[in-house]
Parts: structure tokens; C-alpha cells; sequence
């Protein structure tokens, strides 16, 4: 393979300046754990409070679907999760780690912790759920963030250190049982890129990506040019690897769960599913509980990886096509794009929330109907374009005209009889003569 010059990347999971200093204050005062805040001290697990978006998603009832004595929600599923490296000692099974740096995983950033956290950290003490699917069994591909020189900064996030990471999962994916593999930052896309992303798919295995956040600020880094919203934008070309065919792309949506507001990510054409993603629970870097209190497109491929993980454990002989079938399929449905609109409200939103919100239960439970060919759909990351029910049409009269020529018939017979009747008496008048 050819190394390319170093490209750009961005980590999808950073909450905005702004945001981190009120959202940090707020949860400092109320005494919980911001995931993006990193100290020595000991974090409490929270055991009371609630993962919003598990609620939101009904996740409790979809873990019920498929667990049972001795088998955990994902119970033998494999995620890999390539991102900044995920912490020792915390509740996350880790299965087996890899830094493409060549050296062990060691971690300096919050953003793989909490990623991995969302998609398979153990229950909290009084049995409140962390990770959506925490009988999963994760694969740790570190793919930057490892400590440079003395100054204690990490590695930056560049294409071609995700390649690596993706090459090593491609060669270890079977021995290591992965069907789902989460990419929750965003990459300039590159030829080797594509390929990396196809070997990986080639051993079976869902690639999630995350969509992108706007940034928020102009002028610096990658993407920059999205930081301020503009009619018809679309970063689709210029984030790997969610803009690769057959990966799974996951957006979020605001604070809430509702499709009307803006979530603060680049417009994406690449979108398949969104997810709810703000006060989300995860797992800190000195392994307590966390909060991640703004909404953000990295904490849904995190989602979106747990729950694909649900399917696997219960569709275990399915394709990595048909697990995002699923998905895409029973999603809530969006507004097709409008090309003369241009606001978060109409014309851009499938931008933002591709096929719309994931539903847990309704892809754990109806059935997968394959298309008119017999297969299953790609993704096309193209909007939910069902047409408007319309009135039904009048049903063919397939007795039209037998009835036509009865109503004749019927109306020659009467007037036979009628005449019969009136000619009757003259007839009788005239024999009697």
C-alpha cells in the first residue's frame, strides 16, 4: 500500500468550547462526572440517574429481548472500537487491544473510553443499564491519542493511522469473532481508506461512522468550512469513512429526540440513522461514571454500534447488509430533501437524520422483507421517500357488463309482461265475438 501524505481528521465526540464550560459547571454543582473532564479522582458510579437516551430508545426493553440465564445482552457479538484507546480497569470488556503505534495501548484522551462505554459498559450498581449491549466483547484499536515526547499530548487522528487500524482488524476480525466495527471520528477520504473500509467488510463485519459535528469555529481545521450553516451544504465527500458504500452512517439528533431541531452536525447525505445522544451515561477515563451532556455524532456510532450488537446476538446467521436493513428500515421516517429549501426544518433535514431515529424494538422484532429481487437494500444514505398516501383508486367492476345486459334483459322481460297484461283482455274481447 501507498502512504499518502498525512490528511486532516477531526475527533467527532469533542463537545463545543462553549458548551463544555457551561454543561461542566452544571454537572460539577450537581456533583456528576463530566466524561470530557479527566482527573485523578476517583469518579462515583451513578447509580441513580438515568442514561437518557437508553430511555429515550427503550433500550431496557430491547435488552430483555434478547438476554436470558447466563446470556448477557450481545453475549458473544465482537465490536471493535477504533478510536483514541479505552482505559484499564473499568467495566467494559475489553477482549483483546492493538495501537498502531506499536507499542501498548496507552491513553490519554476520554473519547475511546466513553465510546466504547456506550456500546457494551457493564450495569450499574442498582442495575441501571451503561453500554447497550454489555455481554459484547470488545476489540480496543487505538488509532491515535498515544502519548508524543514529554509534553503528555496525544498522537493526532490521521487517515493514514486508521488504515493501519483498519488493515489489523481485517486480518484479526474472524479469529477475534467481530461483526461490528464503530468509527466514531471523521477522516479525509482517501483511495487506500475505501479499501481498508472493504477489507474489513469483506470478513463479515457492520462498519458504523459517525456523521460529523459542526464545527465551531471558521477558518481552522478540518471541515472548517461547515461551522457556519449555510443553504444546500453537504459534507458527504469529505467524510471518511462514513461517505463509504455499506457503512452504516449514525447522526443524532438534538438535545431531545425530536427530528425538528437542528443537532448542531454538518448536513451529511451519507446519514442512514440518527440517534438521541445528549445526557447520555458512559464510563470516565479512571473508570466512574460520566455524563456526556451535549449531543454529539461520535456517541451515536457508539449507540448505533450497541444496538446493531442486539442484533447480531438475535439474528446471529444474518449479513452485515441485512443487520443494517433492520435498522434503516423500521427507522421513524423523515421529510424527503426539498432542492429549493434550505433550513434545518425542510429542506436539509434528511441531511441531518437520514431514513430518522432508530427503533430498538421494532428492528429486534418485525420481520425483514427482502426487495422485489430477492435481496436486501443497500445503503444509499437517501432519505425516506415514501409517497403520500393518496385516496384509493375504485375497484375494477368486473361484472360491469353482465349486469349491463341483465338490466336489459330484465327491463325487456317486464315490458313483455306489461304488454302481456294490456293485449290480454282485447284478445279475449275479440274470440269472444
Amino acid at each position: 500500500m501507498t502512504w499518502r501524505p498525512a490528511a486532516l481528521a477531526v475527533l467527532l465526540g469533542a463537545i463545543p468550547t462553549a458548551v463544555v464550560g457551561a454543561s461542566t459547571a452544571a454537572a460539577t454543582a450537581a456533583g456528576v462526572g463530566d466524561c470530557t473532564q479527566t482527573t485523578d479522582t476517583v469518579v462515583a458510579q451513578l447509580s441513580h440517574q438515568a442514561s437518557r437516551p437508553l430511555d429515550q430508545l427503550a433500550i431496557p426493553r430491547a435488552q430483555a429481548l434478547v438476554s436470558r440465564p447466563g446470556h448477557a445482552p450481545g453475549a458473544g457479538v465482537g465490536v471493535a472500537v477504533l478510536d483514541g484507546g479505552i482505559s484499564a480497569g473499568n467495566a467494559i470488556p475489553v477482549r483483546a487491544s492493538y495501537s498502531v503505534h506499536g507499542g501498548a495501548v496507552h491513553v490519554v484522551d476520554y473519547h475511546g473510553t466513553a465510546v466504547a462505554g456506550l456500546v457494551a459498559a457493564a450495569q450499574r450498581p442498582g442495575g441501571l443499564p451503561t453500554g447497550i449491549a454489555p455481554g459484547a466483547e470488545i476489540v480496543d484499536v487505538q488509532v491515535y491519542g498515544w502519548p508524543v515526547g514529554s509534553t503528555g499530548t496525544g498522537a493526532a487522528i490521521s487517515t493514514e493511522h486508521l488504515v493501519t487500524g483498519l488493515d489489523w482488524l481485517a486480518a484479526h476480525a474472524r479469529s477475534l469473532h467481530v461483526r461490528v466495527a464503530v468509527v466514531a471520528l471523521a477522516v479525509t477520504p482517501t483511495a487506500d481508506l475505501a479499501a481498508a473500509v472493504r477489507a474489513v467488510q469483506a470478513r463479515g463485519v457492520l462498519v458504523v461512522a459517525a456523521a460529523g459535528n459542526r464545527p465551531t469555529e471558521q477558518g481552522a481545521g478540518y471541515l472548517s468550512e461547515f461551522a457556519t450553516a449555510r443553504p444546500g451544504q453537504d459534507g458527504r465527500s469529505q467524510i471518511g469513512p462514513a461517505l463509504e458504500p455499506g457503512v452504516l452512517t449514525a447522526g443524532t439528533t438534538a438535545a431531545g429526540n425530536a427530528l425538528a431541531l437542528d443537532p448542531a452536525s454538518i448536513p451529511n447525505s451519507a446519514v442512514d440513522v440518527v440517534v438521541p445522544t445528549a445526557g447520555a451515561i458512559s464510563v470516565a477515563l479512571n473508570g466512574g461514571s460520566c455524563v456526556l451532556t451535549a449531543p454529539a455524532t461520535s456517541w451515536a456510532a457508539g449507540e448505533v454500534g450497541g444496538i446493531a450488537a442486539l442484533l447480531v446476538d438475535r439474528y446471529a446467521g444474518e449479513s452485515p447488509t441485512q443487520i443494517a436493513a433492520r435498522l434503516v428500515d423500521t427507522a421513524s421516517g423523515t421529510t424527503p430533501d426539498d432542492p429549493t429549501a434550505g433550513d434545518a426544518g425542510s429542506g436539509d433535514v434528511s441531511r441531518f437524520f437520514g431514513a430518522g431515529v432508530v427503533q430498538p424494538l421494532d428492528a429486534l422484532t418485525r420481520p425483514l422483507t427482502p426487495g422485489p429481487d430477492g435481496s436486501f437494500p443497500t445503503l444509499k444514505a437517501v432519505p425516506d421517500r415514501t409517497p403520500p398516501a393518496q385516496a384509493p383508486l375504485p375497484r375494477a367492476d368486473l361484472l360491469h357488463h353482465s349486469r349491463h345486459l341483465a338490466l336489459w334483459a330484465g327491463l325487456l322481460g317486464a315490458g313483455l309482461v306489461v304488454g302481456a297484461s294490456v293485449l290480454r283482455p282485447l284478445l279475449s274481447r275479440s274470440r269472444s265475438r
